[in-house]
């Protein structure tokens, strides 16, 4: 099915589903062009596919969760306030004016929040590791 998919649509719908500024999904297609077609629509399913639920697994570190508002990828949306709900030691924002690339979306807040992460979490470990915990 997906070797009939007409290529530069696809590429426009998937820029677009990651992202609804303008200039974003422009530097997206520019990106996904930079593989070939039959490489892309290769690579598409097999990202699908790989992800996956394993029951019972936890993140055994501390992780950043971050969701664009206005994220159209797939069901995250949907699936990441119970993920986080179910993960301890995870942190979860939603990031206003953002979609599946919050970074790029929305750089001036997720670099805050991740900054702000890092600050907090490599204390600790840098601290552990040097035996002061």
């Amino acid at each position: 099915m997906m070797k009939l998919y007409p290529y530069k649509l696809l590429l426009r719908q998937c820029a677009g589903m990651y992202s609804t500024h303008p200039e974003v999904c422009a530097y997206l297609r520019e990106a996904f062009e930079q593989v070939s077609e039959t490489e892309f629509k290769a690579l598409l399913p097999q990202l699908w596919k790989d992800l996956r639920e394993e029951p019972g697994y936890k993140i055994p570190v501390p992780f950043l969760l971050l969701l664009g508002a206005n994220d159209k990828a797939g069901n995250i949306r949907k699936l990441a306030p119970t993920w986080a709900h179910a993960e301890p030691q995870s942190e979860y924002t939603v990031i206003p004016n953002a979609g599946h690339v919050a970074n790029m979306d929305n750089p001036q807040i997720f670099n805050q929040l991740l900054l702000d992460f890092l600050h907090r979490h490599i204390t600790i470990a840098a601290t552990v590791a040097k035996g002061c915990w």
